[in-house]
């Protein structure tokens, strides 16, 4: 359990739901949902890595192993498998830059116009795990422009890339302000 409680991104969960929470400075039921809105955005990130497994590409070595042990009715290993080797996920969906291009207007969308405190933890939960991944990796460029631009067919320089984080970092930063 302790081991769980470090990882960084339930560090920043915790962390940015907890703000978020004392920000609006609402004790009602309404906390509750943002919160489980929070946690399927967590889990949105792993049934993106999931999909990966069954879908996009059943047939590397992760991805078998990975069913082999679901086949095994192995779960936990199965997850900590996924988490150990994450890095050789590389193309998955949510963690790419047209995604966040996407999840940027779907978030305005969801925070200004649908009035579900749901569905608002959810899409902020997604941009959140997404931020923490590219300031895990901000001191290794390379390593976050495999990811991060991988359906992009161009090569991007360092400041490009840090340009995109900080814009990134700032709209989400902007969005969560929406949300308060």
């Amino acid at each position: 359990m302790r081991d769980f409680l470090t990882k960084p991104w339930v560090i920043a969960f915790l962390f940015y739901f907890g703000l978020l929470s004392l920000l609006r400075w609402q004790l009602n039921w309404s906390l509750l949902f943002l919160w489980l809105g929070g946690v399927v955005g967590i889990g949105f990130s792993w049934a993106d890595r999931l999909a990966h497994v069954y879908f996009t590409r059943p047939f590397e070595q992760l991805s078998l192993q990975v069913k082999s042990l679901v086949t095994q009715k192995r779960y936990r290993e199965a997850v900590l498998l996924l988490e150990h080797r994450k890095d050789e996920q590389r193309h998955l969906t949510v963690r790419s830059v047209l995604f966040l291009a996407v999840w940027v207007v779907a978030a305005f969308f969801v925070i200004s116009s649908t009035g579900s405190i749901f569905a608002v933890g959810m899409v902020m939960a997604i941009g959140m795990s997404v931020l923490v991944d590219m300031l895990a990796d901000w001191h290794n460029l390379e390593k976050l422009k495999w990811w991060l631009f991988w359906q992009i067919k161009r090569t991007f320089s360092d400041k490009e890339t840090k340009g995109v984080v900080i814009g990134f970092a700032g709209l989400f930063g902007l969005l969560s302000l929406m949300v308060i």
